[in-house]
């Protein structure tokens, strides 16, 4: 899996915009996201952990209740590790969490 750096993207866009699958294969991508993150946190390129943060925040508004559970889970990982002003979160909304 190292050797592939795309490997989370994929995973982060089927958790987000894979609407054609069903749900709870939508929900086991996001928590093998959220695994995979958890393993390999610290050695992923900058842009692949923005690129996974961006697409998973927008799947909090997803009309499955699964995929919102999953997703929410994936974003309290991100911010767990990732508690410094980003464009995706910015100081404000670091400050108050």
């Amino acid at each position: 899996l190292d050797t592939i750096p795309d490997y989370c993207n994929y995973y982060a866009y089927l958790l987000t915009y894979g609407t054609s699958e069903r749900d709870d294969v939508r929900q086991a991508a996001g928590l093998v996201l959220k695994t995979y993150l958890h393993t390999r946190w610290a050695r992923l390129h900058p842009n692949v952990k923005a690129y996974c943060m961006h697409t998973v925040l927008q799947a909090i508004g997803d009309r499955s209740r699964f995929v919102r559970i999953a997703a929410g889970i994936v974003v309290r990982f991100t911010f767990s590790k990732n508690m410094s002003p980003t464009p995706l979160f910015p100081t404000a909304y670091v400050d108050f969490v």
